[in-house]
């Protein structure tokens, strides 16, 4: 079978969840006797002179970069690609797999595989792929239960942007125009109903002509249901990753005088960075811990440099650091655990699948993805969504485990062949 990935990034440029998602999926597909191929257009990360490269085996090609209209990125369209189809045509893919719902995997995209009469599939990796605020957080502030709705969603986005309630409301009642508003902020700003829904059509118009959508988590099911997503079309597969090279199974013992914590990701609002700082505050100036941090977006965002003159001076918060994405696993290992302070609905994540080959416990938010991997007292700790109290008594908990022993029992994540085995399938029953 020949399968073609669209995840309109890829490594070595971009490092997320999606871009090793489809790393490890398509080398072991490759080991299984398929055929794969990535596919991403051009980005200012990406050398001007590169057209194609492999990573890890795999073929990689550089189509040129897509121009995206106001009006298209809330359509989740993008420029005409006549390299797009011709490369379709050269290598003729039985599947299609798109990995995300704009840019270079865009509905443009889409109706060019359709009409070449291509099968489908498209991997739900996130919550801005059936979200118009991109974290399906209403308001910014509460979990959503994801129903895409005109007035609503647009009143979520005003209240994002900062205007008062009143007014949030008032203005999501304007009535839906058909103008262009691509040189004008203002219009755009007065008529983001519009743009909105544009982007629920777009929704709908996607999963109607998807083959299939595969969800590696499964309170993303009743969400797409709710939004008219054909359940038939929904295929579940566990989401698994590599254990990487030279890891022996179990953490390493840590000193006993201390508790050591480890954030993994990126410095963003949407991943709590801020409970997790603001929960270690709430603990005795005296407590035993020591927190790391693990990735980017620290000292070149607005919140990451907030989150940096929190901890400033405060010697229970090691300096954010970068490592190999091959080390990650390695040092967990010497952590007591990993925190996952998530505030938007995770689809994975894969940190707690890195925490449970470095064979440590979790503690995480007590909600869709997390909730679904993680066992209270049993792989990890849970707190409810956004209370911080409860992180800082799950620390106080971690610490009096430790002293008296108590140990967790860390499953092992499932092989990445499995997962490739049950995608496989679902290309099968397209």
């Amino acid at each position: 079978m020949k399968i073609m990935h669209l995840p309109v990034s890829f490594l070595p440029y971009y490092t997320g969840g999606k871009e090793v998602f489809v790393a490890h999926l398509a080398k072991e597909l490759q080991k299984m006797g398929h055929e794969n191929r990535v596919v991403i257009h051009a980005d200012n990360r990406i050398p001007a002179h590169v057209a194609q490269y492999e990573y890890n085996g795999i073929p990689v090609n550089v189509l040129p970069a897509v121009k995206i209209t106001h009006t298209q990125y809330w359509r989740g369209e993008a420029s005409p690609c006549d390299d797009f189809e011709e490369l379709l045509k050269q290598y003729q893919p039985d599947v299609v797999h798109f990995h995300d719902q704009s840019g270079g995997a865009s509905l443009s995209h889409l109706h060019i595989v359709k009409r070449l009469g291509i099968k489908t599939l498209l991997t739900y990796h996130s919550p801005g792929q059936s979200c118009p605020q991109r974290a399906l957080l209403y308001k910014g502030k509460y979990l959503c239960d994801g129903k895409l709705n005109v007035r609503r969603c647009t009143e979520c986005l005003y209240s994002c942007k900062g205007l008062p309630g009143w007014v949030s409301k008032l203005l999501s009642q304007v009535p839906i125009t058909n103008s262009n508003m691509e040189k004008s902020r203002l219009l755009r700003l007065i008529h983001l109903s519009s743009s909105v829904k544009n982007f629920i059509d777009s929704f709908h118009e996607t999963y109607t002509l998807h083959d299939g959508v595969q969800i590696h988590a499964r309170w993303i099911r009743p969400l797409l249901v709710s939004n008219e997503v054909d359940e038939r079309k929904i295929f579940y597969a566990d989401l698994t990753i590599l254990k990487p090279e030279g890891i022996t199974d179990g953490k390493k013992n840590t000193s006993p005088a201390i508790l050591k914590l480890l954030y993994v990701g990126r410095c963003s609002y949407i991943k709590g960075v801020h409970l997790l700082i603001e929960a270690v505050r709430l603990l005795p100036k005296d407590f035993p811990v020591e927190v790391h941090f693990l990735g980017p977006y620290w000292d070149n965002t607005t919140y990451g440099r907030k989150m940096l003159r929190r901890i400033r001076g405060d010697r229970r918060f090691r300096e954010p650091i970068l490592v190999e994405p091959q080390h990650v696993v390695s040092y967990m290992q010497d952590m007591d655990a990993v925190v996952v302070p998530s505030i938007w609905p995770e689809t994975g994540p894969f940190v707690v699948l890195e925490a449970f080959h470095a064979g440590v416990p979790v503690i995480g938010t007590r909600a869709a993805g997390i909730a679904e991997r993680i066992e209270h007292l049993k792989n990890g700790l849970l707190f409810e969504w956004g209370n911080t109290r409860q992180l800082a008594q799950c620390i106080e908990l971690l610490y009096q485990r430790k002293r008296e022993g108590v140990k967790f029992d860390i499953p092992q994540p499932r092989g990445i062949e499995q997962m490739a085995s049950q995608i496989l399938n679902i290309y099968r029953s397209l």
